[in-house]
């Protein structure tokens, strides 16, 4: 079961906040209009409204023991207590992550009388001021979703002194990192089947999930991979569930999300859709594409990733897009363009102009069966032992066994 509205409700007596967390609509599904100009800030940041989002605002400490009646959550995960959590995180020693909530620690816990497996622990901070809201959003939303590209909800810890969500650990970082950070570049195809995971979650969250849920925070820093670099959504503690009455239609909610993923249309009317992922999976597309950041800013300069994709595409300028630390001979130029094709479209502006994951998850594997067509040419050393030197020092491969050389 999860944590019923009734249970979050109860929070409203010592979480001023938390009332203005249920956005209402009304019959004809127009929803209440939001007074808060949203504010944007750079860097990453959260955007909120400019009362933290919710309304009123927060004060500095948050009460102890304030997360919901737990009770009625169910069997499929597990109540931790604070000593379980401090032995697990060998007293909170080490530390793999940070947001508005507080610190995300890696921890190990028992699988079975025989087995340990590593967990990464999200702590709430006392000092936090979106901590409270965003851990019942992720108690109410995760243990109704089963997908193997998101991350799963393992338990949680309800005392006085110690709220925390507990989740398995994904051991290769985030692709944020991955694309902006000092690890290795990632391959063409690694990026196109990272595309393609992330595609099938989304797919999952709005298509095959009642309610649908809208994640609303889709970025690179919520992608983690693992060692086979199969990418996996987390962070749903700014996501949203529809009900029956609004599948095709929109909520009118205060506006969160991250500055340069955030749907402009959404931004401007607070009218929450769908179509609102769909345009910041867009962004993360180009980001594979080109591996830079989606808003950059330099002194008094400021580099917009969607428009300056959208100009250069506009005039057939893909080498200027696509990331320079691919390898020339490893990616098919027409897999890229059908890549770019579908993220362009999915950042319109206007989102009734942008396609439903459906199509982009069609879009996707068109790029994928495209490059699966293409002979990858690596570079080898020159074997002087060797009196066949037909391939010039080149080696040819191709991804399909079932394709042949073809004249160019």
């Amino acid at each position: 079961m999860l944590c019923s509205l009734e249970m979050m409700a109860t929070l409203r007596g010592c979480l001023p906040c938390c009332g203005s967390m249920m956005e209402t609509q009304d019959q004809m599904g127009q929803g209440k209009k939001v007074s808060d100009v949203p504010s944007i800030s750079a860097g990453g940041d959260s955007i909120t409204g400019g009362t933290g989002g919710f309304g009123k605002t927060m004060s500095n400490s948050i009460p102890d023991g304030s997360m919901p009646d737990t009770s009625s959550l169910g069997s499929n995960l597990t109540r931790f207590t604070e000593e379980d959590i401090r032995k697990a995180t060998r007293n909170l020693s080490v530390k793999i992550g940070e947001g508005g909530f507080g610190i995300v620690y890696k921890g190990m816990i028992k699988a079975s009388p025989t087995t340990r497996t590593y967990v990464a622990v999200k702590k709430l901070s006392n000092r936090s001021r979106q901590g409270i809201p965003e851990l019942i959003k992720e108690l109410e939303v995760l243990p109704r979703l089963h997908h193997k590209h998101l991350v799963r909800l393992i338990g949680y810890c309800n005392e006085e002194s110690c709220q925390a969500l507990v989740y398995e650990y994904i051991n290769n970082g985030n692709l944020h990192d991955h694309l902006h950070g000092k690890r290795s570049p990632l391959p063409w195809i690694q990026r196109l089947s990272i595309a393609m995971d992330v595609a099938h979650a989304i797919d999952y969250l709005h298509v095959h999930v009642v309610p649908s849920v809208i994640h609303r925070d889709i970025k690179a820093g919520n992608i983690l991979l693992d060692d086979r670099f199969h990418a996996k959504l987390s962070d749903f503690g700014l996501s949203k569930l529809l009900s029956e009455d609004e599948q095709f239609t929109h909520v009118t909610t205060d506006v969160r999300g991250t500055a340069g993923y955030l749907d402009p249309e959404y931004y401007q009317s607070h009218r929450l859709t769908d179509k609102s992922d769909i345009h910041s999976f867009g962004v993360v597309l180009l980001e594979l594409i080109s591996g830079r950041k989606p808003v950059e800013f330099t002194g008094k300069s400021h580099f917009n990733l969607v428009k300056w994709a959208r100009s250069e595409l506009s005039k057939g300028n893909m080498q200027e897009v696509l990331d320079s630390r691919i390898p020339d001979g490893s990616y098919n130029l027409n897999a890229v363009w059908k890549l770019a094709d579908i993220a362009m479209m999915c950042c319109e502006p206007i989102s009734a102009n942008r396609p439903r994951i459906g199509q982009v998850v069609r879009s996707i594997q068109a790029a994928k069966d495209e490059q699966m067509r293409t002979p990858i040419v690596q570079e080898v050393p020159d074997d002087p032992s060797s009196d066949d030197d037909d391939h010039g020092g080149l080696t040819v491969q191709w991804d399909n066994i079932d394709d042949e050389p073809q004249a160019r």
